[in-house]
């Protein structure tokens, strides 16, 4: 018989101690369960993308795909200028913002942007900082339209695996960036890490920069 009352009993205490939690802690319960059943969904939902050692190019889309593809995706999202190392500086791997998804993929590739974006604006003779500016959207899309290996396509064509694609987000048209692991998702971070779970109209289409 005790052991029937246990389980009665024990619910009654779990729901009386609810209850009895300030408001912020019970919200933070709430987010934090919901955030962790989101991610989940997300890890469950992500594209089966070919592992980049298997990859037989050194820099073409297939890599840049697989590499976008294996990156970490629990990263905080966190825009703060931060002083790096120059070339191949980083911020903390678990720490980034939409930029840095291209950058690391890229530089799986065998790319560094950092070094790339910084000689190309030199070269164009403007103002530069080794410590932000490839982690700038219009930055790199600048580099990649001048450089002969990528080209500008139509945002409204079809976009491929391995483009990088640069969006205009929001009423303020907030710029936006991720890699395309597939031809139908891509990886980013809007502020809840990296994750293939965009599509290219997820929102406004403004480039698209492809390998030649």
């Amino acid at each position: 018989m005790r052991r029937f009352l246990f389980l009665p009993l024990l619910f009654l205490a779990c729901v009386t101690a609810a209850l009895t939690l300030d408001t912020d802690t019970r919200h933070a319960i709430q987010d934090h369960t919901g955030e962790t059943l989101r991610s989940a969904v997300r890890l469950a939902n992500q594209p089966h993308v070919m592992a980049a050692s298997e990859v037989d190019c050194d820099f073409c889309p297939q890599r840049i795909a697989s590499c976008a593809a294996e990156l970490p995706h629990y990263v905080r999202y966190i825009p703060d200028y931060v002083n790096i190392e120059y070339p191949m500086g980083d911020v903390p791997e678990n720490t980034g913002v939409c930029t840095d998804v291209v950058i690391r993929a890229m530089r799986c590739s065998g790319v560094d942007l950092q070094e790339e974006v910084h000689k190309h604006r030199k070269r164009k003779g403007k103002a530069t900082d080794t410590n932000i500016d490839h982690r700038r959207v219009p930055n790199i899309g600048a580099y990649l339209a001048d450089h002969p290996d990528w080209k500008v396509v139509p945002s409204d064509q079809p976009v491929q695996t391995g483009d990088i694609v640069w969006w205009k987000v929001g009423r303020k048209r907030s710029n936006h960036v991720g890699v395309a692991v597939t031809d139908s998702r891509i990886m980013h971070n809007i502020g809840h890490g990296v994750w293939a779970d965009a599509k290219p109209n997820s929102f406004p289409l403004h480039r698209i920069y492809r390998l030649r």
